[in-house]
């Protein structure tokens, strides 16, 4: 079977954002966790830009900053604001790393793509 050109409309209504939960030991549950749409990851990237051009950006908390956007409710929505950050950024590295790891998978997030977004 040969691969169809997809049309616009294929495209525009695919049902593409994936969902995963991911069971969390150290916090005795399971977090929900949703790839991010190309305007919030871009959302992301000028949150991370502007605030190291203003050198307020604090590298360390960019992972926090990360899953905070991709943590969800049953409905899809975001469990954290940007408030929570600094919260975040207190919690154990295990944990942490396991869902960074998940939403560098989800997401197609490479070593390259987080050089670049921090100018390495």
């Amino acid at each position: 079977m040969e691969n169809q050109l997809l049309t616009r409309e294929a495209i525009l209504q695919a049902q593409d954002i994936e969902y995963r939960e991911l069971i969390i030991p150290e916090w005795n549950g399971v977090v929900r966790l949703k790839a991010l749409k190309t305007v919030e990851y871009e959302a992301f990237q000028n949150h991370v830009q502007n605030k190291m051009k203003k050198g307020k950006m604090d590298l360390r908390n960019v992972t926090a900053n990360l899953i905070s956007r991709v943590i969800v409710d049953a409905k899809g929505e975001r469990v954290f604001t940007q408030e929570d950050v600094q919260a975040l950024s207190q919690k154990s590295q295990k944990p942490v790393n396991r869902i960074w790891k998940a939403v560098k998978e989800m997401n197609g997030i490479g070593d390259d793509d987080l050089d670049e977004l921090v100018g390495n």
